[in-house]
């Protein structure tokens, strides 16, 4: 063999360290990659299963899928594993009221679902035209645990994994466009290949360019800091909003993302613009991702080691990392946000001739223009007592303790129900106080000490006007 021969195997075996053959990583990065998600972000969150993709210059550079889908019948996950990619589906504040109108920003699926309804059917235009056969809804007559492909959720009790009701997931029909679609690494590669290519689908152009390029442009900027704070620190900070994608900088890449969250589902998507790059990750449990093992961090990994920056060394202990957070300034610290949680309870000056509040008092019929109806009854207790209960549709089924205090009006919702999983899976220690108040004779919903809305006495949606509207009312028409 000469030695000019020799020369050009090595510098073949050096490009193929870092650079993919044919479209797809070379096994050693694979490797690297594997063992990550496998010996550091699943098994710290215990995650039961995990997609991921990757494509790069219009190649699938990597689509896999790791540990189970269906731990019960030990079946694997894989490329054509269908996960929820949801979209942060848990509305978690109220809109109305938060902040003066037009000047700041709030995410809100609810606004998010009435577009989707408005668009459903070239939605499903759009699947087809990008060739994502599989990617779909979650419907009333689906029996998921039983449906082919499909991952189980699955969430922590006790320290160990249990399978989420899948019933649950049903509760998402009515607002499925932000959050109850299910799609598979393979399809979700095609997506994100539709996006890099700024709506292009080989030679079909199905989204005009000038569109794709608006939905990437920010429109609600938020507070954000360019500061290091290590020295072997990258930067990672949030610029704001477009529509319906977040934007960012990491390392000094413009990247274009969002997460979505569907109990216990969890995922993320990343596109790197400039470098044609997209990252996608889904994890079927147990819920929300520890921080610092969190879908941006590994999206983070991935992109460093497909760029040849670094090779990790994996760990079972994940390295300490403050690029997810040392560079984006905390809510808190916000000094024009109106929103500050509420640490204390109000409780309005009664009369002292009303007297000590009784349970008779509260029973009723609630409603919000927003978030619908629910009804207080009296019901026995499993101690042959009457107690103030909460009936909110198929699964908001609570009993209503009433705190400690004196004329207190603060009751803590007891779940009876399996909507308990929801905040096994979110946040284990999660309280939803009911406040009542006496003169309005509405009860207001605080969650950990957040206000998510307030329900007026005797109020029904069918008594409502519809939402009013007029053209120019919502500034500058750009379609």
């Amino acid at each position: 063999m000469s030695p000019m021969f020799r020369l050009f195997l090595l510098c073949c075996n050096l490009l193929s360290t870092f650079y993919p053959i044919n479209g797809q990583l070379d096994p050693g990065t694979r490797l690297q990659i594997d063992e990550l998600i496998e010996n550091v972000y699943m098994a710290e969150n215990n995650s039961p299963a995990l997609g991921l993709g990757v494509v790069k210059d219009g190649q699938v550079y990597y689509n896999t899928g790791y540990g189970l889908r269906d731990i019960s019948n030990g079946i694997d996950a894989n490329n054509d594993t269908l996960f929820f990619i949801g979209s942060n589906s848990k509305q978690t504040k109220i809109c109305a009221g938060m902040v003066p109108f037009r000047t700041n920003f709030v995410y809100d699926n609810g606004y998010f679902s009435m577009a989707g309804e408005l668009a459903a059917g070239q939605l499903d235009n759009l699947f087809a035209q990008l060739d994502m056969q599989t990617t779909t809804y979650i419907k009333v007559s689906d029996d998921h645990d039983n449906m082919p492909n499909r991952a189980l959720g699955y969430f922590l009790l006790d320290g160990q994994l249990e399978k989420y009701n899948s019933e649950l997931y049903k509760r998402t029909v009515p607002m499925n466009a932000a959050g109850g679609i299910l799609s598979s690494m393979n399809d979700m590669a095609k997506y994100m290949q539709f996006i890099l290519n700024n709506g292009r689908v080989g030679d079909v152009q199905v989204v005009p360019e000038e569109v794709m390029k608006w939905l990437q442009t920010l429109s609600n900027p938020l507070p954000s800091s360019g500061k290091l704070t290590v020295v072997n620190d990258k930067m990672a900070t949030e610029l704001g909003y477009s529509l319906g994608l977040f934007m960012g900088v990491y390392d000094g890449w413009l990247t274009v993302y969002h997460g979505g969250y569907l109990t216990p589902f969890n995922s993320q998507m990343s596109t790197f613009p400039e470098l044609n790059l997209g990252i996608f990750t889904v994890t079927s449990g147990p819920g929300r991702l520890l921080p610092n093992v969190s879908h941006a961090t590994l999206h983070y990994d991935v992109f460093d080691i497909i760029q040849g920056q670094r090779q990790l060394k994996v760990s079972p202990q994940p390295q300490q990392t403050n690029r997810a957070g040392s560079c984006i300034i905390p809510f808190d610290n916000w000094s024009n946000v109106y929103v500050r949680k509420a640490t204390t309870i109000e409780r309005k000056d009664f009369a002292t001739d009303a007297g000590l509040l009784q349970d008779e008092e509260i029973v009723g019929h609630y409603g919000n223009g927003q978030s619908g109806e629910f009804d207080v009854i009296q019901k026995l207790n499993g101690s042959g007592d009457f107690q103030l209960y909460l009936s909110y549709g198929q699964w908001g089924q609570a009993w209503l303790s009433l705190l400690p205090g004196e004329e207190s009006y603060n009751y803590l919702l007891v779940w009876d129900s399996d909507i308990v999983q929801e905040f096994y899976a979110t946040d284990p220690s999660s309280e939803i106080i009911a406040v009542y108040d006496r003169v309005v004779r509405s009860i207001t919903f605080l969650e950990n000490g957040y206000p998510t809305g307030t329900y007026l006495r005797d109020q029904y949606l069918d008594d409502l006007p519809t939402t009013p509207w007029e053209a120019g009312s919502c500034g500058q028409q750009t379609i």
